[in-house]
């Protein structure tokens, strides 16, 4: 695994990229896109897995440190460039881990395709794996979203499902609060909660 916001940084001599925001402010999927590949490629060829990457909470403060690692202050465009820099990344084999503060909404996209010979309505659906917390239980796979769409054959349509930090959130019985926990979360999709597919992960600072 490896630090990669910005381009690999493990210690070792890599492609030298501009600032996420300045993906942002060209307002190209594509350019996030390649941008995720560049440093996945990278990541592939010094035997990294998994990149810490990337970062999109909010720029809205002018004073916070690492504002340049994220992709500015509109919710539509940071989690539009987030999207095609984790699919430039994972479609060249590397895991991307987006990370954002605990008080940020999750953007989960999902592609259903219907690969039989008839038209169809189908309900995917997300699930969280929550990182485990002192004292506090967490199911092994939790609903935080679904959606419905009729296809039909061999039509394929992507459904954008938004998480909310609530639907993220335990019980604390010894602060007698909700509370999002730091760590990784772990999500899945899949028409029922015994057949789910993929492993995409967010990191809560």
């Amino acid at each position: 695994m490896s630090d990669g916001p910005s381009g690999l940084r493990n210690g070792e001599p890599a492609t030298a990229l501009p600032a996420p925001i300045t993906q942002a402010a060209s307002f190209d999927r594509q350019l996030a896109h390649d941008y995720g590949k560049t440093i996945a490629q990278d990541a592939a060829d010094r035997g990294q897995d998994l990149i810490f990457g990337p970062g999109f909470n909010l720029a809205r403060n002018p004073q916070a440190g690492r504002t340049f690692e994220y992709f500015g202050e509109d919710p539509f465009l940071a989690g539009a460039m987030a999207a095609a820099n984790v699919d430039g990344l994972q479609g060249a084999g590397v895991m991307a881990t987006p990370a954002g503060d605990a008080d940020d909404a999750v953007t989960v996209s999902v592609t259903v395709t219907n690969t039989g010979d008839r038209a169809g309505a189908v309900a995917p659906q997300v699930y969280v794996k929550k990182p485990a917390a002192r004292g506090i239980q967490t199911p092994v796979r939790e609903l935080v979203g679904f959606d419905k769409v009729m296809l039909q054959p061999g039509e394929s349509k992507t459904l954008t499902m938004t998480v909310e930090p609530m639907q993220l959130s335990v019980w604390n019985s010894a602060t007698h609060a909700y509370q999002v926990t730091p760590g990784t979360y772990t999500f899945t999709a899949g028409l029922d909660v015994d057949n789910v597919k993929g492993g995409a992960t967010y990191t809560v600072r």
